[in-house]
């Protein structure tokens, strides 16, 4: 079977290799990483491959579901990214659906839901901007 990408959480490769194929992208700060070092990789003849019998346990709701802004900016900001890198041809198609989504879901949620309308909003000013969103923590985030 030919895999297109395995979650980066998932990946097992040599350090020396991992660096020699270019490692993550500073372009991506979180989300989508995985999906363009996969592509890469492919594109530069790597196969990707995996453990049927592996396992691993996902302790539920330790992740970015309690980080609601920084999930929905980052996602969207790194699928934009994705296209742009790696079929540029589309990526003006999906950076107009990306903003009437983010326009759509900010009106939506403003009411009921402000993490979640914050989240489209930095989305939005991220991907008109063309600035990747700041992770919090990190400098000037």
């Amino acid at each position: 079977d030919q895999i297109d990408w395995l979650q980066g959480s998932l990946m097992m490769v040599h350090r020396d290799d991992f660096l020699r194929m270019g490692g993550f992208s500073k372009r991506f700060p979180l989300y989508f990483e995985d999906v363009d070092v996969c592509s890469r990789w492919r594109k530069q003849g790597m196969n990707i491959d995996y453990f049927q019998q592996g396992g691993f346990i996902h302790d539920e709701g330790s992740g970015s579901d309690r980080a609601t802004v920084t999930r929905l900016s980052c996602y969207h900001w790194g699928l934009l990214e994705f296209f742009r890198n790696h079929d540029p041809g589309n990526a003006e198609v999906v950076k107009k659906m990306i903003i009437a989504k983010c326009i759509f879901r900010l009106i939506s949620y403003a009411v009921v839901d402000g993490k979640a309308a914050m989240g489209y909003y930095r989305a939005l000013l991220s991907v008109l901007k063309g600035v990747a969103p700041k992770l919090p923590g990190s400098v000037n985030g």
